[in-house]
């Protein structure tokens, strides 16, 4: 009797090893097939910079969703000094779209895990140039001290940027209502497994410029051509062409069909860009309008939303 007990133990905790290594086993070696995944977004504590958190060799970092950056990454210098398995590589400068140009430091990045179910490899990650972040993106003129404050805690804050390139092959849905990117293998399988539905959004063409995806737009100004830019705080529009007008507000479009009206800031945005776009759409449209966009289809789908009068 005594044996039977001895043995019926040792077959329970048997089982119960068996069970626990089973749930182990599926903690540590997710599925990296998985056709889509949400990623969280935050606007905690910066209201205008998209945040998400992504993973190199098992440490955590707090990065901005920067579509306006052809860059897979951008990388604070401290993040870099962290990560072991990394190849340096050589890169041309790099430009913002005022013109000003910048020298970076590459290096061939070890994967990347944006989700347990979605890592990429092969990503090339820049250092981040502080020229860049403090003065070639501001888009006033002067900072008062409190933004100064502001822009510090930022850089101590976010450890640097995701670009749009990190997801050509892929496609990505800007739920940035509800503080969410989707990104899935195709828009097919978007829709098929997210509240997506393409019927209920305007699809038009997407161009790819230097710097990121472009939109065409009929405007009251006639048809220009827009950036879409998560790492923009504002909407800007070509300082010539606004005839150094603080701002001006436009009647848009896409493929005839109504957006309303959307207000940008004047912007020295660089000549040699003139054929690539005149304006920028910044993370206030973005928060205003859920957008996806389908890199390999070339393809961006706008929710309709209600009409829009931004002052």
């Amino acid at each position: 009797m005594q044996g039977k007990r001895i043995l019926f133990l040792i077959l329970f905790l048997g089982l119960g090893l068996v069970g626990l290594l089973f749930v182990f086993l599926q903690q540590t070696h997710p599925q990296k097939t998985s056709r889509c995944v949400q990623i969280p977004v935050s606007f905690f504590p910066f209201p205008n910079k998209p945040l998400i958190n992504i993973e190199i060799e098992k440490a955590t970092y707090t990065l901005m969703l920067d579509t306006g950056s052809s860059h897979n990454l951008d990388l604070h210098k401290r993040v870099l000094a962290k990560i072991q398995d990394k190849t340096p590589m050589e890169v041309p400068r790099y430009f913002d779209i005022k013109g000003n140009s910048y020298l970076v430091h590459a290096f061939r990045s070890p994967p990347i895990k944006l989700h347990h179910h979605l890592e990429l490899c092969g990503a090339v990650a820049c250092e981040e140039n502080i020229d860049f972040l403090t003065k070639g993106t501001n888009v006033r003129k002067q900072k008062s001290l409190l933004g100064k404050i502001k822009e510090q805690f930022s850089l101590f804050y976010i450890d640097g940027r995701v670009g749009w390139s990190l997801f050509d092959n892929l496609t990505c849905f800007f739920d940035l209502k509800n503080s969410s990117l989707f990104v899935a293998q195709n828009v097919e399988k978007l829709s098929e497994e997210t509240t997506f539905n393409p019927a209920d959004f305007i699809k038009t063409s997407l161009e790819l410029s230097s710097c990121g995806p472009v939109l065409s737009m009929q405007t009251n100004l006639g048809t220009r051509k827009f950036l879409l830019d998560t790492g923009s705080s504002h909407s800007l529009y070509r300082e010539s062409a606004i005839q150094l007008q603080d701002s001006i507000v436009l009647s848009i479009a896409v493929d005839e069909q109504d957006l309303g009206f959307w207000s940008f800031l004047s912007y020295p945005i660089a000549s040699n860009l003139s054929n690539e776009f005149d304006g920028v759409l910044g993370i206030d449209f973005f928060k205003m309008h859920r957008i996806c966009l389908d890199f390999e289809g070339k393809a961006a789908y706008l929710s309709t939303g209600t009409t829009i009068y931004r002052t």
